[in-house]
């Protein structure tokens, strides 16, 4: 009688605790504040007029970020002259497009600017995502978590990077201290076109 009991709880107790666990959809715009804006008028940093320079970072999981990681290195010390002043080329991008994996680092790129020299290596190129995901899956609550029909594995690792890479930032904390104007871009597969992560999209 008790291993039966003991049984059921097993198989009941999860099922039970997985209505604590749900997916974290978007809130509602409400911020009216053209300010906040995440556009082109609102977002360009404040770089020379005279040099425009926008960068595609293409897809490819975790070698098109180390890719990417290494231009924004290569860009770091490239030393340019614009009426009269030596600055980095880096300083000189406006714009950063992505796909797929390039967006890990157009990302972190764009809300942190040069503390991507010293963290994103660390925390995310050379870790061990076989390993890490595994780990991931395993974890009670994560198995609990899957057993619902609205959360996927896709939903952890996007969880676990949320927190652990990019700190549980928002579009809102995009381009700050003239960072470049960052449009991750990804695919609406209902509707087989592209789908910009940009203010005009986030207000359709």
């Amino acid at each position: 009688m008790k291993t039966t009991f003991f049984l059921l709880a097993t198989a009941t107790l999860p099922s039970l605790l997985t209505g604590c666990e749900h997916r974290i959809w978007n809130e509602p715009i409400t911020d009216t504040n053209i300010t906040s804006r995440y556009d082109f008028r609102h977002k360009l940093p404040q770089n020379s007029d005279d040099v425009f320079v926008i960068l595609a970072f293409s897809g490819g999981g975790t070698r098109a970020a180390s890719f990417s990681y290494g231009v924004l290195e290569k860009l770091r010390d490239t030393p340019v002259t614009i009426d009269g002043v030596e600055r980095r080329l880096l300083d000189e991008v406006d714009v950063i497009t992505s796909v797929s994996g390039g967006s890990y680092t157009a990302a972190y790129y764009g809300l942190f600017g040069d503390e991507i020299f010293q963290n994103f290596a660390p925390n995310f190129l050379y870790e061990n995502w076989q390993s890490r995901l595994i780990k991931l899956g395993l974890r009670p609550k994560s198995l609990m978590a899957v057993s619902r029909s609205d959360y996927n594995r896709g939903d952890l690792v996007a969880d676990d990077l949320n927190h652990n890479l990019f700190q549980q930032k928002t579009f809102a904390d995009m381009g700050r201290d003239q960072l470049p104007y960052v449009i991750l871009n990804a695919s609406d597969l209902n509707n087989a076109t592209t789908f910009s992560f940009t203010q005009q999209q986030f207000d359709f």
